[in-house]
Protein backbone atom coordinates (compact mmCIF):
# COMPACT_ATOMS: atom_id res chain seq x y z
CA UNK A 1 0.00 0.00 0.00
CA UNK A 2 1.02 3.57 -0.85
CA UNK A 3 1.11 6.24 1.71
CA UNK A 4 -1.91 8.00 -0.24
CA UNK A 5 -3.99 4.86 0.22
CA UNK A 6 -3.46 4.17 3.82
CA UNK A 7 -4.64 8.12 4.52
CA UNK A 8 -7.62 7.37 2.08
CA UNK A 9 -7.98 4.13 4.65
CA UNK A 10 -7.79 6.16 7.53
CA UNK A 11 -10.44 9.58 6.33
CA UNK A 12 -12.97 7.04 5.61
CA UNK A 13 -12.56 5.61 8.89
CA UNK A 14 -12.83 8.59 10.74
CA UNK A 15 -16.04 9.70 8.46
CA UNK A 16 -17.49 6.45 9.44
CA UNK A 17 -16.97 6.54 13.03
CA UNK A 18 -18.44 10.33 13.33
CA UNK A 19 -21.29 9.62 11.34
CA UNK A 20 -22.08 6.66 13.40
CA UNK A 21 -21.70 9.04 16.80
CA UNK A 22 -23.72 11.86 15.36
CA UNK A 23 -26.22 9.70 14.46
CA UNK A 24 -26.56 8.49 18.27
CA UNK A 25 -26.16 12.06 19.24
CA UNK A 26 -29.25 12.67 17.27
CA UNK A 27 -31.73 10.61 19.48
CA UNK A 28 -35.28 12.01 18.98
CA UNK A 29 -36.18 10.97 22.79
CA UNK A 30 -38.53 8.99 24.05
CA UNK A 31 -42.18 8.86 24.56
CA UNK A 32 -44.69 7.65 27.47
CA UNK A 33 -47.74 5.55 26.53
CA UNK A 34 -50.56 4.62 29.57
CA UNK A 35 -53.26 2.74 28.41
CA UNK A 36 -55.44 1.26 30.70
CA UNK A 37 -58.75 -1.34 29.76
CA UNK A 38 -57.48 -0.89 26.25
CA UNK A 39 -57.76 2.53 26.03
CA UNK A 40 -54.82 5.21 26.02
CA UNK A 41 -55.36 7.57 28.73
CA UNK A 42 -51.75 9.51 28.70
CA UNK A 43 -49.26 9.99 25.99
CA UNK A 44 -46.62 12.53 26.17
CA UNK A 45 -42.74 13.32 25.73
CA UNK A 46 -40.82 11.42 28.63
CA UNK A 47 -38.87 15.20 29.11
CA UNK A 48 -42.26 16.73 29.28
CA UNK A 49 -43.48 14.71 31.95
CA UNK A 50 -43.69 15.56 35.82
CA UNK A 51 -41.71 13.79 38.38
CA UNK A 52 -44.99 12.16 39.56
CA UNK A 53 -48.17 11.09 38.15
CA UNK A 54 -51.55 9.50 39.28
CA UNK A 55 -53.24 7.12 36.74
CA UNK A 56 -56.67 6.33 37.68
CA UNK A 57 -57.81 2.89 37.22
CA UNK A 58 -60.22 0.04 37.62
CA UNK A 59 -58.97 -1.27 40.84
CA UNK A 60 -57.81 2.32 42.33
CA UNK A 61 -54.85 4.67 41.47
CA UNK A 62 -51.66 3.87 40.31
CA UNK A 63 -48.77 6.06 40.54
CA UNK A 64 -46.03 6.48 38.47
CA UNK A 65 -42.17 8.43 38.99
CA UNK A 66 -40.07 9.67 36.94
CA UNK A 67 -36.52 8.25 36.78
CA UNK A 68 -33.55 8.82 34.84
CA UNK A 69 -34.11 7.99 31.13
CA UNK A 70 -37.80 6.39 32.46
CA UNK A 71 -40.57 5.49 34.37
CA UNK A 72 -41.28 3.25 37.21
CA UNK A 73 -44.36 2.05 39.26
CA UNK A 74 -44.38 3.33 43.21
CA UNK A 75 -47.48 2.27 44.37
CA UNK A 76 -50.10 0.39 43.28
CA UNK A 77 -53.27 -1.22 44.54
CA UNK A 78 -53.33 -5.18 43.10
CA UNK A 79 -52.26 -7.68 45.52
CA UNK A 80 -49.23 -8.56 44.22
CA UNK A 81 -47.09 -5.87 43.33
CA UNK A 82 -45.25 -7.22 40.84
CA UNK A 83 -45.41 -4.08 38.54
CA UNK A 84 -43.88 -2.20 41.52
CA UNK A 85 -40.72 -4.92 41.88
CA UNK A 86 -40.25 -5.22 38.04
CA UNK A 87 -38.43 -1.36 38.67
CA UNK A 88 -38.15 1.62 36.23
CA UNK A 89 -37.84 0.87 32.39
CA UNK A 90 -35.47 2.92 30.06
CA UNK A 91 -35.08 1.44 26.70
CA UNK A 92 -37.68 1.45 23.48
CA UNK A 93 -40.60 -0.56 23.64
CA UNK A 94 -40.00 -1.44 27.48
CA UNK A 95 -43.23 -2.22 28.80
CA UNK A 96 -44.61 -2.49 33.02
CA UNK A 97 -47.58 -4.08 32.73
CA UNK A 98 -50.37 -4.26 35.71
CA UNK A 99 -52.76 -7.34 34.80
CA UNK A 100 -55.50 -6.61 37.96
CA UNK A 101 -55.53 -3.05 36.69
CA UNK A 102 -55.37 -3.68 33.19
CA UNK A 103 -53.01 -1.13 33.00
CA UNK A 104 -50.03 -1.27 30.39
CA UNK A 105 -46.98 1.35 30.44
CA UNK A 106 -45.07 1.49 27.50
CA UNK A 107 -41.96 3.57 26.58
CA UNK A 108 -41.17 4.28 22.41
CA UNK A 109 -38.69 6.45 21.03
CA UNK A 110 -40.26 9.25 19.12
CA UNK A 111 -40.24 9.79 15.34
CA UNK A 112 -39.93 5.87 14.83
CA UNK A 113 -43.19 4.75 13.96
CA UNK A 114 -42.35 1.44 12.00
CA UNK A 115 -39.76 -1.80 12.49
CA UNK A 116 -40.10 -2.35 8.70
CA UNK A 117 -41.92 -1.73 5.59
CA UNK A 118 -42.76 -5.17 3.34
CA UNK A 119 -44.06 -5.25 0.03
Amino acid sequence: MRKTDIILCLLLATLAAAGFFYRQNKSPGQTITVSTGGRIIRQQPLDKLPQTINIPTECGVITISKTAGGVKVISAPCPDKLCQKQGAITNSGSSIICMPCRTVITLTDTGHEYDAILN
